[in-house]
């Protein structure tokens, strides 16, 4: 059982580490669902932290499809996350029909030569189930980041339960609105093994060390239940 904090520079990662998360995923600008840290700040963080830092890759909020010249930046960006000390990248690419830009990704995990999350681009597929086999026939894909193609993980519950149903591989990364209060619910439901939180790790907007070991805490309990 695994849990994922999304943070937004070196003092954040360092309390997440010491509430007892897993992972973290750097990203900055949040309120716009992350965009690609500078390898300044990407830097930072992984010099001061022992867990893994999964890096976000996406240059602008304005959707999931890329042009020639964006397609070229984001793999040159890609090619950077190693030398940053970055464990992962976390990205998604569509293409013009809302499929998955098989293409793009292969180019960018070549790149960047790290495994990969595919990000909420997932979650506006038109077929879950066909993104989701799509990104399994694409090696180095690890990890699958959804609510279950709904705003929340527990408004997408049912999804996010059959696309772990007899899946190993991506893994499924259940995020959207997850806190203390629907975590356990959540696992239970869907078989969840990983789940990945935003705001439900902070208060008042700032990552909460304690509220992180009380998330730690429960994703373990759930998973001897």
């Amino acid at each position: 059982m695994q849990l994922e904090v999304v943070v937004a520079d070196a003092s954040e990662a360092l309390e997440a580490q010491r509430g007892g998360a897993s992972r973290v995923e750097l990203a900055v600008d949040l309120d716009c669902g992350g965009l690609t840290p500078s390898t300044g700040v990407m830097a930072s963080v992984t010099d001061v932290v022992g867990i893994p830092v999964h890096v976000m890759l996406r240059p602008h909020d304005n959707g999931f499809t890329y042009d020639a010249q964006e397609a070229d930046a984001i793999v040159k960006d890609a090619a950077q996350l190693r030398e940053c000390g970055a464990s992962g990248v976390v990205f998604g690419a569509l293409d013009d029909r809302g499929h998955v830009c098989e293409t793009l990704v292969r180019d960018v995990l070549r790149a960047s030569r790290l495994p990969m999350t595919f990000h909420r681009a997932f979650d506006i597929a038109p077929s879950l189930s066909g993104a989701y086999a799509a990104l399994a026939g694409i090696d180095g894909v690890e990890r699958v980041l959804t609510s279950g193609g709904a705003v929340t993980a527990w408004e997408g519950r049912v999804w996010l339960r059959d696309l772990c149903f007899g899946n190993t591989m991506p893994i499924v990364l259940g995020a959207g609105s997850i806190d203390e209060d629907n975590l356990l619910d959540l696992l239970r439901f869907t078989g969840l093994r990983e789940v990945h939180v935003g705001r439900g790790a902070r208060t008042e907007g700032k990552i909460d060390a304690r509220k992180v070991e009380r998330l730690t805490k429960l994703l373990l309990g759930g998973a001897v239940r």
